[in-house]
């Protein structure tokens, strides 16, 4: 069994309560940690806030077991308040959802995950808004995280495109992989410098639409561009290493970029598969295959899940009373649209656009009760999840 950090216990709360929690949706409100980049208009405009706007919460994380990075170092700070993390209310207590967790990982996550993963959810589910470009960036993978980090996980990660912003100064774009011809021996004179036009002049521009779906393995090279608000699902890591010394104005310190690694290291966190941008577009992405289940439920399969890749993407869309068949497998599911009634064998809940669920492994299903038209984005491990819708 992997350990992915500290734990806490949760005290003055019945057992038998936490565990019937435990076998429902728990719902989650977005966490939003802060980042560097600028963003989060149209996420405040899903969750209808007052006066939504641009600033430097433009990330909402649900349902997560292992915390953000800090921005000034790159990594978690241990003496700082930890962001990030799912959290539930408990009589008028907040529980972190890891804690949660850690007391039933069979019931939540199932067995055979919680075998290999221990007490952490294995995916992190979040809706990323950008206003500006994303910093020049990579992740490692999961040998070089535990060779340098002593963490278990590496950050393999994909993109949903959900809305385009209007008014673009150009078409809406993504950074994706090393241009055919790059080499490690060429890019690390570059890398060193951090200029951010010769850095993206190594990187492919791919031109992006609404609802496509690109995966970024880790080790690869990349950066959202302005105007994007996507569903983003990647491994339970948030290692962050940042390619620019100097990003939309912004000093990025050695710190910040190589992570205390030093640059003849963080050269090696990248993978140096060189592709064309039509190659880059051809691999890396994916077109959504789309089935009416039946007259009230139509599934869109974004990206496969396990064997084929580390995870999976599907969308559900609910126009009338249907029954989310869940399997054995836990998701996390983000409401993008409508409200809905949640009902199941112990309870039932209400969810709203920008609302978080997780549906744990012991649950075999739930019935959806829309209130109009609903849509969820399911993240999940296992590709035969969507076999069961």
């Amino acid at each position: 069994m992997r350990e992915f950090g500290r734990r806490l216990i949760i005290v003055d709360i019945p057992r038998k309560k936490l565990e019937q929690i435990a076998r429902g949706p728990i719902t989650f409100s977005p966490e939003r940690p802060y980042r560097l980049f600028t963003g989060g208009l149209l996420l405040d405009q899903l969750l209808k806030r007052d006066n939504p706007e641009d600033g430097h919460h433009g990330e909402a994380w649900y349902a997560a077991t292992i915390e953000a990075a800090d921005v000034r170092g790159g990594i978690p700070d241990k003496n700082a308040v930890p962001q990030g993390l799912g959290k539930i209310i408990v009589d008028d207590r907040t529980v972190l959802f890891r804690d949660l967790v850690d007391q039933f990982p069979d019931t939540l996550l199932g067995e055979p995950v919680a075998r290999e993963f221990g007490a952490t959810v294995p995916i992190i589910a979040k809706f990323i808004d950008t206003a500006v470009r994303h910093v020049v960036q990579v992740h490692p993978t999961k040998a070089f995280a535990n060779k340098h980090f002593n963490f278990p996980s590496g950050a393999d990660e994909a993109w949903l495109m959900l809305t385009l912003r209007d008014n673009l100064p150009e078409p809406a774009h993504v950074y994706l992989g090393f241009k055919d011809g790059m080499t490690r021996e060429s890019w690390e004179p570059i890398l060193f410098r951090g200029n951010s036009e010769e850095l993206l002049g190594c990187l492919n521009k791919i031109p992006v639409s609404a609802r496509e779906t690109y995966y970024v393995p880790a080790g690869v090279p990349h950066a959202l561009g302005p105007g994007l608000f996507i569903v983003e699902i990647h491994e339970p890591a948030d290692f962050i290493f940042r390619a620019e010394k100097q990003w939309l104005g912004m000093g990025l310190s050695e710190q910040q970029r190589h992570l205390g690694l030093g640059f003849d290291t963080l050269v090696e966190a990248f993978e140096y598969t060189c592709l064309t941008a039509q190659e880059a577009k051809n691999t890396l992405r994916y077109q959504p295959k789309k089935f009416l289940r039946d007259s009230g439920k139509e599934v869109s399969m974004y990206f496969p899940g396990r064997p084929e890749k580390a995870f999976g993407i599907l969308t559900i869309k609910v126009c009338k009373s249907s029954t989310l068949a869940l399997g054995s497998q836990f998701s996390v599911g983000l409401v993008i649209r409508g409200e809905s009634k949640l009902r199941w064998n112990g309870g039932e809940t209400q969810v709203t656009p920008g609302k978080g669920i997780f549906f744990p492994a012991a649950l075999d299903g739930v019935e959806c009760i829309p209130d109009g038209r609903l849509e969820i984005v399911m993240c999940f491990l296992e590709g035969d999840f969507f076999e069961n819708q």
